[in-house]
């Protein structure tokens, strides 16, 4: 199976009782979110606010699937993917939950939309996958092969595509991470954000994902796990 992990991260301002939005969150998903890990970087109090720190992690029981939460961010992760439609799923509960908790998710500073994939046993990326190789001979590898590309799609809008291949164990990372960034200019023009646009934004960009998938491996054909 190609697929690695899909996410889907949102971030927002800083919520002003963190302690309260946890639990409340954990409370909510005690039945398929059950187990929760309190995660703490060294050297780094709860007081001092990083933007983008995951503080807890909440996973079913058998660690399928997930999310994160911090002060300013949320991520719903699958590790073991189910189909699209599952996913989403998830995303408009927990993201309903999190506006009951208190997230401001009607101005979002980042939303993200992330498929990693790994392919085992390739010999050469260029020969797996429909890309041009950087290099003037594409049989002469280096051990180490990363290449990272960004394409604006719209305003706002950014699909980036990160190819990582190790020769030593020919295993290939293909990650697609398309993403929405806000700033001063765009928030006039977007407005508030609904839960029903955020899905709408996560179905559009699905869509795009897929299809440079499906550009990117021309032998996945129709079979494509996103």
């Amino acid at each position: 199976m190609a697929l690695q992990e899909a996410l889907f991260e949102v971030r927002f301002p800083a919520i002003e009782d963190y302690a309260i939005f946890a639990g409340g969150m954990a409370v909510t998903h005690k039945t398929d979110f059950p187990v929760i890990e309190k995660i703490e970087p060294q050297g780094i109090p709860d007081f001092i606010l990083i933007s983008g720190l995951i503080r807890h992690r909440f996973s079913s029981q058998d660690k399928s699937k997930l999310f994160q939460l911090g002060n300013d961010v949320l991520s719903i992760n699958y590790i073991r993917y189910t189909g699209f439609e599952h996913f989403v799923k998830d995303i408009k509960e927990i993201l309903s939950s999190a506006r009951l908790h208190g997230v401001k998710i009607s101005h979002p500073t980042r939303i993200g939309l992330r498929y990693i994939n790994r392919f085992d046993n390739v010999s050469n990326p260029f020969d797996f996958l429909n890309v041009n190789s950087p290099f003037q001979n594409k049989d002469d590898l280096t051990k180490i092969v990363q290449i990272k590309k960004v394409d604006q799609i719209e305003i706002g809008l950014f699909l980036d595509i990160n190819l990582s291949f190790n020769s030593n164990d020919k295993i290939l990372i293909l990650d697609l991470d398309s993403f929405y960034e806000n700033s001063e200019q765009q928030e006039n023009l977007d407005g508030q954000w609904t839960e029903d646009k955020l899905i709408d934004w996560t179905r559009k960009v699905h869509d795009l994902i897929k299809e440079n998938y499906k550009n990117l491996v021309p032998q996945s054909k129709e079979e494509v796990e996103v």
